[in-house]
């Protein structure tokens, strides 16, 4: 089943601090976790530090080729590939969304220090 987390991964469309930068919703593009690089789905998926223990049970499941062209390969390839790839993104993005959270909360002030 394609779920709305799942569809964030696929897309980068999500709590990805890069895709939020670009339509206004974050100050800057860089991944919160590790300080790195831009924080697009690729970065987290691929490389992001914070995600290590996550993604070599991906990479356990689905093999080492974790490009958006080979999720999408595992998950048409098998069942198990589908479901290795929406757990993956699931507990990502949960987790992503939860810390996410609380900045989006937060009240915004202006560049004069007003709301």
């Amino acid at each position: 089943m394609l779920t709305f987390r799942l569809t964030q991964v696929l897309t980068g469309h999500g709590c990805f601090a890069d895709f939020l930068h670009r339509i206004g919703r974050a100050k800057r593009p860089d991944c919160q976790h590790c300080g790195g690089a831009a924080d697009t789905s690729s970065h987290t998926v691929e490389t992001c530090s914070a995600w290590a223990v996550d993604r070599a049970a991906l990479r356990a499941a689905v093999g080492g080729d974790l490009t958006l062209a080979g999720l999408v390969r595992a998950m048409t390839s098998s069942r198990e590939g589908w479901a290795a790839v929406a757990r993956f993104a699931e507990r990502m993005i949960a987790a992503k969304e939860l810390e996410e959270r609380p900045r989006q909360q937060a009240p915004q002030r202006g560049a004069n220090g007003t709301r």
